[in-house]
């Protein structure tokens, strides 16, 4: 399992702290602001039901936007910041009810694990990140949510250095475009272009 990397090492070459927040690149994400996207986040719903409003509670706006063939939109909830924003623009928070960290660089995270980043914010079971190679793992029920787009997946792997990252095993919604679907795997590289590898999606 690629996100345990590190569990296993000396306890002397680890510190562990219960019920914590990660340091930096990852320390505790407090911020009011962020209330409405985690507890989307922790939605039992499906993704797609998460997210969907239907016709008659829609504003005149958001109506406008509405192809006349679909019975209501996905709406997801205000973000903190401007959604025009970068989130590789803002540091990374988190924090889990377990963190070890280790000499090296390396941290492990498990336990209800929560990363965000600007308008970023994505939640798992475990997690481990590497700051000297500059790479991330998360695994077990992976839901990510931003502007643009939300996705569940079974696993994901970010690579801090190139931005880019990739999803296994995922459901997809993408607002914007009124799409939602599943795939093997979705990968997004630096320039937030999306590659969706054995996919199915519909509208509405």
């Amino acid at each position: 399992d690629p996100a345990a990397t590190g569990v296993a090492e000396p306890a002397t070459e680890a510190a562990e702290q219960s019920s914590g927040a990660a340091s930096d690149p990852a320390r505790a994400a407090s911020d009011p602001a962020q209330k409405g996207v985690e507890r989307a986040a922790e939605s039992d719903d499906g993704l797609a039901a998460r997210y969907w409003t239907p016709r008659d509670q829609l504003s005149e706006t958001d109506i406008r936007a509405v192809p006349e063939f679909c019975s209501g939109r996905y709406l997801f909830p205000a973000f903190p910041y401007p959604t025009d924003t970068d989130p590789d623009d803002y540091p990374i928070r988190g924090d889990a009810e377990n963190i070890t960290y280790f000499l090296d660089g390396r941290m492990t995270l498990n336990g209800a694990v929560t990363l965000h980043q600007g308008n970023r914010t994505i939640t798992a079971e475990q997690g481990s990140l590497d700051r000297t190679a500059g790479h991330g793992v998360m695994a077990g029920r992976v839901q990510g949510l931003e502007p643009g787009l939300a996705f569940e997946g079974s696993a994901a792997r970010v690579d801090f250095e190139s931005r880019s990252s990739e999803i296994d095993d995922v459901e997809f919604l993408l607002p914007n475009r009124q799409l939602r679907g599943n795939a093997s795997s979705i990968a997004q590289d630096g320039q937030g272009n999306l590659v969706i590898s054995d996919g199915r999606f519909t509208r509405c």
